[in-house]
């Protein structure tokens, strides 16, 4: 009976997460001004606080604070939007530029295996090269006995006129333009209303947890807000380093690539590489040689690793509490959910569900899933090793621990307890007779595995095993 309701309230969770996750699919047109309006007042909240530190009223430090952010963005598009035009006007006039490095790779290519690969991939596919494709016999498409000529009929484009075109992109302008103002004015609202929005879910919570309301609101408040801020002057500087070095180098248009590689930066890992695309191209294009493109390549790869080794550790912490693996898994989820606003929203949204999960008890299973924390103790996850049949791992698992700490800690922290918890499971039959045996053995081959390396420190070779034992 105990095993059935444990099963249907697993399902029950599962189908729940299933219809919201259809919900934030169908429904995205409501949820991402709702998102983004809660990531600008999170980035805006600090401002807000220091303006209202210098006796300013709430509503006029938030009317400023938004008005502030909104100039900048104006002031930024516009910027970019004018070095953008002015980049589609000029690429057309170094196409020969760009052909002739193309056709020296191509030449770089001759007599490499790749090339006879493809050559034998059109004669399976029963494609001639060009030269070798039959042409058109003379007088084709003329009948016999006649001298009449084909008459060429020429097929004109038809080009759309400029009210078609702005036809045809109105109503994606029109949506963008309305779903950023709403995420502006909710924004705004949720500024002005943050104490009575705090109010209303201590209401909620009951009067009886407070406590943890009060604690989960204020913690997870203030690291999101933290972390957002830290990310964007992170962004901020990465960009403005791109740009000044692509400057240095050369490069048209370096305040362009600057705002794309601290927007693209919100994408965890690979965004960067993605923005690296435009400068490099654009230097291939108007270079006469290789030596600008690989320098932007170079510049690009030495502000990544400066800023995730260096800058990142020293603004973020020791880490923002969020795995590798869980930024790059959850970006792909929202980038499947909403797109390119999704993989920039990522970040922050996965950072919000961990500290949820860290306060939550019913959310508890997302701080173990994209936490940083160790989901195991050393104590079980030795244990665990050792019914794996890990010889590697567990002995990896010990040795770690005996750098850290005493002989004695060791067998008291992952020996004794890996040997209690196998005569418990041993005793309620969940390990068979053979893994007991299997486990005791690869504990025996550690055991002689530790003693024929690095004795520890005040521990002799010889009164290591008599200690386990008297232990």
């Amino acid at each position: 009976m105990a095993s059935s309701l444990r099963t249907l309230t697993v399902l029950g969770y599962i189908l729940v997460g299933v219809l919201l996750i259809a919900c934030l699919y169908v429904a995205q047109a409501i949820f991402i001004p709702i998102a983004v309006a809660i990531f600008i007042a999170f980035l805006l909240s600090p401002l807000v606080t220091r303006l209202e530190h210098w006796r300013l009223p709430r509503t006029a430090a938030v009317i400023v604070s938004v008005t502030l952010a909104a100039l900048a963005l104006v002031g930024v598009v516009w910027l970019l939007t004018a070095q953008f035009q002015t980049l589609m006007k000029e690429l057309p006039n170094h196409t020969q530029n760009l052909e002739a490095k193309i056709k020296s790779i191509q030449r770089m290519n001759q007599g490499l295996p790749t090339e006879r690969l493809t050559q034998l991939l059109d004669e399976l596919m029963g494609e001639a090269p060009p030269d070798e494709k039959s042409a058109p016999e003379k007088g084709a498409g003329v009948e016999k006995g006649t001298d009449e000529k084909p008459t060429p009929v020429v097929v004109k484009p038809h080009r759309p006129s400029m009210l078609a075109w702005l036809a045809s992109i109105l109503p994606a302008v029109a949506g963008s333009l309305g779903r950023g103002g709403l995420a502006i004015v909710l924004a705004l609202f949720i500024l002005l209303s943050r104490g009575d929005m705090r109010n209303r879910l201590l209401r909620l919570a009951g009067h009886g947890r407070i406590p943890l309301t009060t604690k989960v609101v204020e913690d997870s408040g203030q690291r999101i807000s933290r972390f957002l801020v830290m990310q964007l002057i992170v962004n901020t500087g990465f960009g403005v380093a791109l740009a000044l070095g692509l400057a240095a180098l050369g490069v048209k248009y370096a305040v362009l690539w600057g705002f794309l590689a601290a927007l693209l930066r919100y994408i965890p890992y690979v965004g960067v590489w993605i923005a690296a695309l435009g400068p490099v191209l654009l230097s291939l294009a108007l270079s006469d040689g290789w030596t600008q493109p690989l320098l932007v390549l170079g510049l690009f790869l030495l502000l990544e690793v400066l800023a995730f080794n260096l800058v990142e550790p020293i603004y973020y912490g020791q880490n923002i509490g969020v795995s590798a693996m869980a930024l790059l898994v959850m970006a792909a989820f929202w980038a499947f959910l909403w797109g390119p606003i999704g993989m920039v929203l990522s970040s922050p949204l996965t950072v919000c569900l961990v500290v949820l999960g860290k306060y939550v008890p019913g959310l508890r299973f997302l701080d173990v899933l994209f936490g940083e924390t160790a989901p195991l103790d050393p104590k079980r996850s030795f244990y665990q090793r050792l019914l794996a049949r890990d010889r590697d791992e567990a002995l990896e698992l010990a040795r770690a621990r005996v750098q850290e700490s005493s002989a004695e800690e060791v067998y008291e922290n992952l020996f004794i307890p890996a040997l209690n918890f196998l005569r418990r499971d041993r005793a309620a039959r969940r390990v068979s007779r053979d893994d007991e045996q299997a486990a005791l053995q690869l504990l025996r081959e550690v055991d002689a595995e530790l003693q024929g390396g690095a004795s520890p420190a005040g521990v002799s070779e010889e009164n290591w095993p008599r200690r386990a034992r008297r232990r």
